[in-house]
């Protein structure tokens, strides 16, 4: 048996007395295989299933480590190929290729599931319109007197730690992405059961005389379905751009939080950093953080808010694309310095400009799905 680069022929004596049935090799097939010895002179024991083989290699494996092999070749001297598993960012880069052309932005489908949820399109099922105001309902408020606690629980349930908190048990029924996909389930099952659109529920707003034919409902879900596709695609993107990358201890974590007051849904895109700060080999360094804010409210315009913190050490810069947004801002500087000293913060920078702000983009800018080497 002979290993050169990821490639095993086979067979050398055995060491068990018994030859192992290689005849029975076919291609393509994976065998599951655990090295019994480190390499010594270019040879290493194997073992596939109950049989142990001497194969000659030049790989540095160690004792006990798996190995996955592809046949390559069938017959009297069958080659193998060491399989090699793709590493977290070719996975993410994968995903990603299979997500950004469906994303679209939460915007028109929170437009749509108001509508829904206030009575809108009765070609809808009563069920679905109910699914959404459930989904609504799970959202921060910001006319709560308990927003600020909403909001830290609205960055738990924006459904980038969605599998994570399944995982462990601890999902809450106002997660958006599990609500997300429960309603996707729902509007499939009904697309898919003609009979189901004539249906009303026992204790639904409109009454089965209001009920319009069946092809007018299900282009009705048809077209909600793509919505929330589109926002699933949103959720997956940004879950995607927030796994950890190299071990250099730079992370990025995205948010898009959308938040009821007013009388409609607004949307705050949330950007968190985390990147390794100065150091030395004596002095461990001090992480460095950053958050971005973007949002835009009522009346004031686009708004983007940058904050850096290195230990107690801040630094605030503020845009506004409106210019009585960002007088207003550059009034208010001396209050919000104040605030922030008295939380026990040293303010070292605070600034507020007027900017055209930049457009959305879903990826952090250090994550490429191009392959440099190809």
């Amino acid at each position: 048996m002979q290993i050169s680069g990821t490639r095993l022929l086979l067979p050398l004596p055995p060491v068990a007395s018994r030859p192992p049935p290689l005849q029975r090799l076919r291609v393509g097939q994976v065998l599951q295989a655990t090295s019994l010895s480190g390499n010594i002179d270019g040879k290493v024991e194997l073992r596939i299933g109950v049989t142990r083989l001497i194969a000659q290699t030049q790989l540095a494996l160690e004792p006990g480590q798996p190995l996955s092999l592809r046949v390559e070749k069938a017959g009297p001297l069958p080659e193998l190929r060491l399989l090699i598993p793709p590493d977290l960012a070719q996975l993410r880069a994968s995903a990603l290729k299979q997500v950004l052309p469906r994303q679209q932005p939460l915007g028109p489908l929170l437009q749509r599931l108001s509508s829904l949820a206030g009575g809108g399109d009765p070609a809808l099922p009563g069920q679905v319109r109910q699914a959404a105001a459930g989904v609504l309902a799970g959202l921060a408020k910001v006319d709560s007197r308990a927003f600020t606690a909403e909001l830290g629980a609205a960055l738990l349930d924006s459904g980038l730690f969605s599998e994570s908190r399944l995982l462990h048990g601890v999902a809450r029924p106002t997660d958006l992405k599990l609500n997300l996909l429960r309603l996707l389930g729902l509007v499939k099952t009904l697309s898919g059961d003609p009979a189901l659109l004539h249906r009303t529920p026992a204790k639904t707003a409109t009454p089965p005389a209001a009920e319009v034919p069946g092809e007018q409902a299900r282009q009705a879900l048809d077209k909600l379905g793509r919505l929330l596709d589109g926002a699933l695609a949103r959720i997956q993107t940004h879950q995607l751009a927030s796994l950890p990358g190299d071990d250099s201890g730079h992370q990025a974590w995205q948010f898009e939080l959308p938040i009821m007051g007013r009388g409609q849904i607004d949307l705050l895109r949330i950007l968190v950093r985390r990147e390794a700060g100065p150091g030395s080999k004596a002095i461990a360094p001090r992480p460095v953080w950053s958050l971005t804010l973007q949002l835009e409210p009522p009346g004031l315009g686009p708004l983007r808010a940058h904050l850096r913190l290195q230990g107690e050490t801040l630094s605030t810069r503020l845009w506004a694309e409106v210019p009585a947004t960002a007088g207003l801002l550059q009034a208010h500087l001396p209050e919000l310095r104040e605030t922030l000293e008295s939380s026990g913060l040293k303010v070292d920078r605070l600034e507020a400009h007027r900017a055209r702000l930049p457009a959305d983009k879903p990826l952090p800018s250090d994550i490429s799905l191009l392959h440099e080497k190809a």
